[in-house]
């Protein structure tokens, strides 16, 4: 039985002249959407082959077509394009900008995140995901003594924002909408022996960002990459369901705490820091961090622990003190 021939792989060239006359076609039907559309894809054939001037030219264009036409949903793509492109160029604070827009275009697009018409479908992982941990990744990768406290603060907002996207693409609908507190508000108010420990989960590292009750947010960070944090979660979990692996687990999980608190431990003593809750990222929620362990004591030996599913709490009020009657 004969195979059916392949058809040849269309040049990075020939695609875009294809790109280019498809451009040019929307722009003679007035379809600004579609053009926009098309300079978007002919953007990032430009970027991919590295041609920056003519990829951030064309990304330009289509983002004024795009946001001319309310075309929120090609928008935020041409602002994340945008944002890429400048990072690629060391343009740092052009770049932060052009992700900033895009992540309120995004945040504009929060009802309709799924699907904004019947027409366009978001893959989540591939299209919104990304926006928001290169986002924190690009404001965190300055030296650590140019992070202040309001870059900090920028950066866990936007995973809050991440938490809140992934909710609604999950339940298919805008979730948490009522007031919300903050929850550095609570622990200096209320807690003053709670410490919040945020872990960010990014390609090339692990970030970690600490708030300590009355004091300035902290960071640091370990290198070490996504896929190798992931590999050690999943082995752990695995682990904990075995009873016969226990000084495999006690080594993995040390690993893990090495990442998270190892360089605050000293700072959460001398605070008289009790407890410590966390506001997991990723992989981290599938392992209890009561199970992380110092190299003599597990966590929970040590601290009470609490999780929290974002950076925020809704607004917190006493339950009302009414009589049952019969």
């Amino acid at each position: 039985m004969s195979k059916c021939p392949q058809s040849p792989v269309p040049s990075p060239q020939q695609i875009a002249q294809f790109l280019a006359n498809t451009i040019q076609q929307a722009r003679i039907l007035g379809d600004k959407q579609a053009e926009a559309y098309g300079l978007l894809s002919l953007g990032n054939l430009y970027e991919n082959n590295q041609q920056w001037t003519e990829a951030q030219n064309v990304t330009q264009q289509g983002l004024v077509l795009a946001q001319g036409s309310n075309a929120s949903d090609i928008s935020y793509r041409l602002e994340w394009q945008l944002g890429r492109l400048l990072w690629a160029q060391n343009n740092i604070n052009g770049a932060i900008a052009a992700y900033d827009a895009a992540v309120e275009t995004l945040k504009s697009l929060r009802n309709d995140l799924v699907a904004v018409n019947q027409d366009v479908q978001f893959n989540f992982r591939d299209s919104v995901e990304p926006v928001y941990r290169q986002s924190v990744e690009l404001l965190l990768q300055s030296p650590v003594a140019k992070l202040d406290d309001k870059t900090l603060d920028k950066a866990r907002q936007r995973i809050e924002a991440l938490q809140l996207a992934e909710l609604d693409n999950f339940f298919q609908e805008a979730c948490l909408q009522g007031e919300s507190v903050l929850i550095d508000q609570v622990v200096d108010q209320d807690n003053p022996s709670t410490a919040i420990l945020y872990p960010i989960i990014l390609p090339q590292q692990l970030q970690v960002i600490v708030k300590i009750p009355h004091q300035p947010l902290q960071h640091y960070s370990a290198k070490v990459t996504q896929s190798e944090v992931n590999q050690v979660l999943t082995e752990l979990r695995k682990n904990l369901i075995n009873p016969t692996t226990t000084n495999v687990i006690k080594t993995q999980s040390q690993q893990v705490y090495n990442w998270l608190l190892q360089p605050i431990e000293k700072q959460l003593a001398a605070s008289g820091v009790k407890t410590l809750v966390f506001v997991l990222d990723g992989a981290l929620r599938n392992i209890p961090m009561a199970v992380l362990y110092d190299g003599k004591q597990y966590l929970i030996e040590k601290y009470a622990i609490a999780l929290s599913v974002g950076l925020q709490l809704l607004d917190p009020q006493p339950c009302k003190d009414n009589n049952l009657e019969p």
